[in-house]
């Protein structure tokens, strides 16, 4: 449950002042209990609204961090499928740092993906043709 809150005694007084009469005694009594049951029905209602709310927020978290276990957990594969490969055949050298080649966000990339088509295609033939002739 809710820790408890400040003594009742503490949020009621100064309710009655002076020298009260029986039955204003017994009015302050009765408004006094009523106040202390009001209180602690707010002060709980408050309480579970908090921690409802803070419940939530773990659940939001707790998937949050499911998915990037998840995420983690593919790129980890991805890694280690990439280094097998990269152990297969490391190929020619390149005389570059960086791989080569067009980028996907060049504005341009379908002009010049279809003249370096063209340039293949050429070669190819030109390839073919010294074949031929030795």
């Amino acid at each position: 449950g809710p820790p408890p809150g400040p003594p009742a005694a503490e949020r009621v007084a100064g309710v009655s002042s002076g020298s009260p009469r029986a039955s204003e005694t017994k009015n302050v009594e009765a408004l006094r209990a009523e106040l202390e049951e009001l209180y602690e029905t707010k002060y709980r209602q408050l309480y579970d609204q908090k921690m409802s709310g803070h419940s939530q927020q773990v659940d939001v978290l707790q998937r949050r961090i499911a998915k990037l276990t998840q995420i983690l957990g593919t790129t980890e594969d991805e890694l280690r499928r990439v280094a097998r490969m990269k152990s297969i055949d490391g190929g020619v050298s390149s005389l570059y740092r960086a791989v080569q080649g067009l980028s996907l966000e060049d504005d341009h990339y379908e002009t010049k993906r279809e003249l370096m088509t063209t340039i293949f295609e050429a070669n190819l033939r030109l390839r073919g043709r010294e074949l031929q002739q030795s």
